[in-house]
């Protein structure tokens, strides 16, 4: 505290994703720092997540989920996921298969200008939707919209804080 009285500090702004469901926002899932992810609901089936990058096909994901991630999020879901650690400087977003069932499937980074949307489609006909934390079980008929956020999230950063640092030392 005293070192932040005292000035000794910088702001830095953060890369937010916000999310639409079939064209609306979804109330308490509006934006998020980290990730918003798509889950299978049930133990035994895998998930189809067809993806479009700026209305181009990408991929369907045979998988049991799918991150997409800030930059900030990307140390977190996606890289246990096995995705890339991004810098937070970076202007990216992650999109990281969980438990493909493709053996060429892997990790996509993509400009953070990129809108993303994705169709998923389940044996049960349901998934999990996360965001930051946030769930919430919906059908699988939705189309979801992942597309950068105006909204920035300041993060305070200690003089003498270093990124590269923290990274080694965890």
């Amino acid at each position: 505290v005293s070192q932040v009285i005292a000035g000794g500090f910088s702001i830095q702004e953060r890369d937010m994703l916000t999310l639409q469901v079939n064209g609306n926002i979804l109330p308490g899932f509006d934006y998020a720092l980290n990730e918003i992810a798509v889950l299978k609901a049930s133990t035994s089936s895998l998930l189809n997540i067809h993806a479009y990058i700026k209305d181009v096909y990408l991929t369907t994901y045979w998988a049991d989920g799918l991150v997409v991630a800030t930059p900030t999020g990307s140390t977190a879901y996606s890289m246990s996921g096995g995705g890339p650690i991004v810098c937070p400087e970076c202007q990216n977003i992650i999109l990281t298969p969980i438990c493909p069932h493709n053996l060429t499937i892997r990790p996509l980074v993509v400009p953070n200008d990129t809108e993303i949307v994705l169709q998923v489609e389940s044996r049960t006909r349901d998934c999990v939707l996360g965001m930051d934390s946030r769930m919430r079980k919906m059908d699988d008929i939705h189309q979801l919209t992942i597309s950068p956020s105006v909204n920035k999230m300041k993060v305070v950063n200690l003089d003498g804080h270093n990124y590269y640092e923290t990274l080694r030392n965890k």
